[in-house]
């Protein structure tokens, strides 16, 4: 899994080194503070940061320019320990480069940014900026003012701020600064997050035309977060990605039909939904909503009418990829065990987690489930026991028992004896159906013993075989 949390800022080159045709600058402002050997996912966030940003990067057309800042990573208590690394630099330089900075110190955010600001005031150049941070300023400074100070003298950029593992209180300030830079803030707790956001913020650059694709997405009314792809339903090719976070996601297409493949971030069991025939024409602004509307399905277990603990396995109906899991146990806190899904049709896989035989699993097929509404849905497993014990002249002898079932034929149990009342019999929770046993003695030069019988839903059933 690739992995990285980071603060960088990029910087830029000259006007005089720019064609009109190519991208401009995207600049990054990475985060070398102390705080970044936290540990995430069995990692520092360091190393999730370097690898994540390097991976983003190096799959950016080969015409992009890069720079990059970093800040706190050469003394430990110093709020001006601001370093331009590299001012016109490709993919692999920012790789390079970020291998060799180690967090040490403070996390002077403003300060980081108005260094950046001032160079593309001086070179007279615009840029997309992206400040990855994993906390907020340690030192003096208004990051919002900041920003929208220096978007009033007319500098031509966009600001994006990426949260690695922010808290929701802490985030305020810097959505503030990122809506003065007419950019966005981003969030991820994980490497994988991490990934999309960054994928997202250096989508959303400077050069591109203002937005003209608003998407947003509910569950009940309530607003939550999704993260789309856009393919050009023509060739099949992935044009863009767009996240809401709950609110509205915003991002420009070029004119033609698209194919939205939309999955919500952080719920479990709602299904990826795919909109084909999305058309975007030229000139005009598309509304699109994404509706999460969802219903709960309740899975009660119960074996011989007692609570039950079982394995259950939602799968969309007539399809085989789980989408949702969970167990029931045996209290009445969690059995029956709700879902939250998505208005649709559903089959169900309860699996008893101690029954075994060709009953240990039951699918329960086309379970519709309606928005709003709660859907219950039930199984009572029968049950039967089958005790084996071994004895040689009268004692207690220590023995195998394997156990079959006839139809479908097959392995279902095994066990040993032991020689100790507490296992001889051995016991075995089975259900109701034609089994054969085979016992075989250790330690003794007699044949193994196979039995076939017949077993009822409620029975208990002992056999003690004499070697």
């Amino acid at each position: 899994m690739k992995k990285v949390s980071l603060f960088a800022v990029c910087m830029l080159l000259s006007l005089g080194l720019w064609a009109q045709d190519q991208p401009s600058p995207i600049l990054f402002i990475f985060d070398g503070s102390g705080s970044m050997w936290g540990q995430m996912e069995d990692a520092t966030k360091i190393e999730i940061a370097r690898e994540v940003l390097g991976d983003v990067v190096s799959e950016l057309p080969a015409d992009q320019s890069f720079g990059l800042m970093a800040y706190g990573h050469r003394v430990k208590s110093d709020c001006a320990d601001v370093e331009f690394i590299i001012e016109d630099g490709s993919a692999d330089d920012v790789s390079k480069a970020l291998k060799n900075i180690n967090p040490l110190g403070m996390t002077p955010l403003a300060h980081s940014s108005k260094l950046a600001l001032e160079y593309l005031e001086k070179k007279g150049i615009k840029a997309t900026i992206i400040l990855i941070t994993d906390g907020i300023e340690t030192c003096d400074g208004n990051l919002c003012d900041l920003v929208a100070a220096y978007k009033a003298k007319g500098i031509e950029f966009v600001f994006h701020i990426v949260g690695f593992g922010l808290k929701k209180e802490e985030t305020s300030a810097l959505k503030c600064a990122t809506e003065a830079g007419n950019g966005r803030y981003l969030d991820a707790s994980n490497s994988g997050e991490l990934g999309s956001v960054l994928q997202e913020a250096t989508q959303t650059k400077v050069d591109e035309p203002e937005t003209n694709f608003n998407l947003v997405s509910y569950q009940n009314d309530e607003g939550i977060d999704v993260a789309a792809k856009m393919i050009n339903q023509e060739d099949g090719k992935w044009v863009r990605s767009v996240r809401t976070y709950g609110d509205t996601g915003k991002i420009y297409l070029a004119p033609g039909i698209y194919r939205m493949e939309a999955r919500a971030v952080g719920k479990r069991g709602l299904q990826e939904l795919v909109i084909p025939d999305i058309v975007i024409e030229a000139g005009k602004q598309h509304y699109h909503k994404v509706d999460y509307t969802s219903g709960i399905l309740s899975v009660e277990v119960r074996m011989m009418g007692a609570l039950h603990d079982a394995v259950v396995h939602i799968k969309h109906a007539g399809e085989k990829k789980t989408i949702a899991r969970s167990r029931t146990y045996t209290s009445e806190n969690s059995n029956p065990k709700t879902f939250d899904l998505v208005a649709g049709k559903y089959d169900i896989s309860v699996g008893s987690v101690s029954i075994n035989g060709p009953g240990e699993k039951h699918l329960i097929e086309g379970v519709e489930i309606v928005a709003g509404e709660t859907t219950e849905a039930a199984h009572d497993f029968e049950s039967c026991t089958l005790s084996v014990g071994a004895t040689h002249n009268g004692e207690l002898w220590d023995a195998t028992v394997y156990i079959s079932s006839t139809d479908p034929k097959g392995p279902v149990a095994q066990g040993r004896t032991y020689t100790t009342e507490n296992n001889n019999p051995k016991t075995f929770l089975l259900s109701p159906g034609e089994y054969q046993f085979t016992v075989k003695p250790l330690k003794l030069d007699v044949d193994r013993q196979t039995i076939t019988i017949q077993l009822k839903a409620g029975e208990q059933v002992k056999r003690m075989i004499e070697f």
